[in-house]
């Protein structure tokens, strides 16, 4: 019984060593998450789901990669290392690539300064910390990102369309199916390493962009401005074996990153409140809900004299454009863009004859890209709009406008529909009576 309970006893010291030497070896790390549905792995191995992720830090492993997941929100990466107690990841970015009624934004310009390699070295811990206080470091040369700058355009433009809220396909001959446009520069990019050792075997990284975002509307008037930095996540370079991979392999890994951190900063500057002006519709009400104008035509263009004379010259400070009587008591039509900044200031309109009559602009559709505006000035021919949009090929047709300068104002030309285009937006046409 004694030799027994000696065995019984001698087992139990064991165990509660093992036990003790085993809570040296492991901590208990908490990751916090910000919703139910989010998906915790640890170097690619599922550890939970929910708000709330204990799991063990052993010691002896290397630094851990962590990735969270969420449905229809692009996943966030973080590193944990021996000595961490918690962390919060919170998954909100979300996924518009497969989203129908998106903002439509084009991209009319991708520029770049002269972007070169930023390498940063940080203590790991001093990071954990907050505390961003440069380390010396031997690690420079094993890194090897020298030469990333040559990728920049590719890495910034699909960084741009990752995110499925801006069209890069520069398509400027549809831009009037998009909203907005937008040129984007970036002025800096950085790459920041964590070390957790001094020979440089494990390490972490991520990346830090800052971008200059400009919106204009179709029309290429400035809507929003904004300088906008962004952040990758931080990933395990011991992960990826990044002291053995060669250089393309590196670079390849690189230029991901920054796209992750391109796409991070529009993100950023869409979920700035300021920014709902970009996509904000600005347009008046519905024309159903708008009250009827009636138009005076009781003298009708009839030829191409009475045509020449109903149209008129529209100066707007130092640009100009074309427009067209609609009633004999003052009524204007015009394109929208003609009068864009100045559609709420007296606007100068030049006659067939030469005279300037001021107008106002009393209706407008950014839409149909049409601006209407009243004069006091009586015409003694006016265009009649036509309720069917209906045109075919071999119609004679007569343009007559203001191109290039100011002293062709009033130019007339005459030709045949040779082809129609199908176009999302239909306008009235004016027909010789």
């Amino acid at each position: 019984m004694f030799r027994f309970l000696k065995l019984v006893a001698t087992s139990l010291f064991f165990i509660c060593l093992c036990s003790c030497f085993q809570s040296v070896q492991a901590q208990s790390f908490l990751i916090n998450t910000n919703a139910d549905d989010c998906e915790v792995f640890v170097d690619e191995v599922k550890v939970g789901t929910g708000k709330s992720i204990n799991f063990l830090l052993d010691k002896k492993n290397t630094m851990k990669q962590i990735k969270v997941t969420r449905p229809g929100y692009f996943p966030k990466y973080e590193v944990a290392f021996y000595g961490d107690k918690e962390i919060e990841i919170n998954v909100d970015r979300k996924t518009f690539i497969s989203e129908s009624g998106l903002p439509p934004v084009v991209l009319t310009g991708a520029n770049y300064n002269e972007v070169k390699a930023f390498n940063y070295f940080y203590d790991y811990e001093m990071y954990r910390k907050n505390l961003f206080n440069p380390t010396h470091h031997n690690c420079y040369d094993k890194v090897a990102l020298r030469d990333y700058q040559r990728d920049v355009h590719s890495y910034f433009v699909k960084g741009l369309a990752s995110t499925g809220i801006v069209d890069t396909n520069y398509s400027m001959l549809k831009l009037d199916n998009y909203k907005c446009q937008l040129e984007a520069t970036v002025n800096l990019a950085g790459c920041y390493f964590y070390e957790t050792s001094k020979n440089c075997s494990q390490m972490a990284m991520r990346i830090e962009v800052e971008v200059n975002y400009e919106f204009k509307d179709k029309f290429g008037k400035e809507i929003y401005n904004l300088r906008k930095r962004g952040w990758s996540g931080t990933y395990s370079l011991d992960r990826l074996k990044w002291l053995s991979i060669d250089s393309d392999e590196k670079r390849k890994f690189f230029n991901s990153r920054m796209e992750e951190a391109i796409a991070n900063s529009l993100y950023d500057l869409i979920a700035d409140s300021e920014s709902e002006i970009i996509f904000k519709d600005e347009e008046p009400l519905a024309a159903t809900k708008l009250e009827s104008l009636h138009l005076n035509n009781s003298s009708s263009v009839t030829d191409m004299k009475s045509a020449l004379k109903a149209t008129v010259t529209i100066k707007t400070g130092d640009s100009f454009g074309s427009g067209c009587v609609v009633s004999n008591d003052g009524y204007i039509l015009s394109s929208y863009h003609v009068i864009a900044d100045f559609k709420d200031s007296v606007i100068h309109i030049i006659s067939n004859g030469g005279d300037t009559i001021k107008g106002i602009v009393v209706r407008t559709s950014k839409s149909a890209d049409l601006a209407l505006i009243k004069t006091s000035k009586t015409f003694p021919f006016a265009f009649s709009l036509l309720a069917s949009t209906e045109i075919e090929v071999t119609d004679e047709v007569v343009a007559i406008g203001t191109p290039a300068s100011m002293e062709l104002s009033q130019t007339v030309s005459k030709g045949i529909v040779s082809a129609v285009r199908k176009v999302e937006i239909k306008i009235r046409l004016f027909k010789l009576m």
